[in-house]
């Protein structure tokens, strides 16, 4: 099974499709056949709550040093070496001189540390707020007040701050919903859709194992589920696609 939180996924014409996958090329065939039909379908790494070109890039963002600005002690003079002329007057075995040395170097360490950066959320607090306030008025109009209840209950205060954790509690109502729709779906709904999926992967039945078919398989029910239900999507996902 995928990774809920972190994955490669398709994109066509710039909108959010449900094939996902851990591994690239898991979805390399998917990508190919889709290509057949759509000029755009590109394929997009998903992490912390926005799109990039490769899991390289998310790191790279998320372990670039941060731009320490230069510290300006009373000491300091535009132009020169920035000495202090009363330097020269120190007596270099004094325990005063060492311990202003000592102190003077663990600042200069302090100053010069490099500490790493999140990037910045891709999107506001209120974008964020936005998505879900219609989420939740479309899971009341569907009649799933109880869910609707559950995305309004949210700290998004404090879960703005690990957008993560805040994917992972999206996820887990958007799974109780999933469910319910399957089982009120009627048998001819799971049929079509059923039968659509077996048309649709019948070309790479032979070159995708197992695991890669169930999860594909359940991806696209899942997502006819939803649909014929005029169910939301919850993930962060939708929201950074927009």
């Amino acid at each position: 099974m995928p990774p809920r939180y972190a994955f490669w996924t398709i994109l066509i014409d710039h909108k959010p499709t449900a094939f996902r996958a851990r591994e690239q090329a898991e979805l390399l065939p998917t990508l190919a056949q889709l290509r057949r039909t759509n000029k755009d379908v590109i394929l997009k790494w998903f992490a912390r709550g926005r799109l990039w070109d490769s899991p390289e890039q998310e790191r790279e963002v998320r372990t670039r040093p941060a731009v320490v600005p230069e510290r300006r002690t009373r000491e300091w003079r535009p132009g020169g070496a920035h000495k202090d002329p009363r330097a020269r007057f120190q007596k270099v075995n004094s325990v005063a001189y060492c311990a202003q040395a000592v102190a003077e170097e663990a600042q200069s360490l302090a100053a010069g540390a490099s500490p790493k950066r999140e990037a910045p959320p891709p999107f506001s607090i209120e974008d964020v707020r936005g998505h879900i306030h219609r989420n939740a008025e479309a899971l009341r109009g569907a009649g799933h007040g109880d869910l609707a209840g559950s995305l309004e209950r949210l700290n998004l205060e404090e879960l703005y701050r690990d957008l993560e954790q805040l994917e992972q509690r999206l996820t887990a109502i958007e799974e109780k919903m999933i469910a319910r729709a399957r089982s009120s779906a009627s048998e001819e709904a799971l049929f079509e859709a059923r039968r659509t999926l077996d048309q649709e992967l019948k070309p790479y039945r032979g070159k995708m194992s197992a695991e890669q078919l169930a999860t594909l398989e359940r991806q696209f029910l899942d997502r006819k589920v939803i649909e014929s239900a005029g169910l939301p999507r919850l993930s962060l996902f939708y929201l950074a696609v927009q």
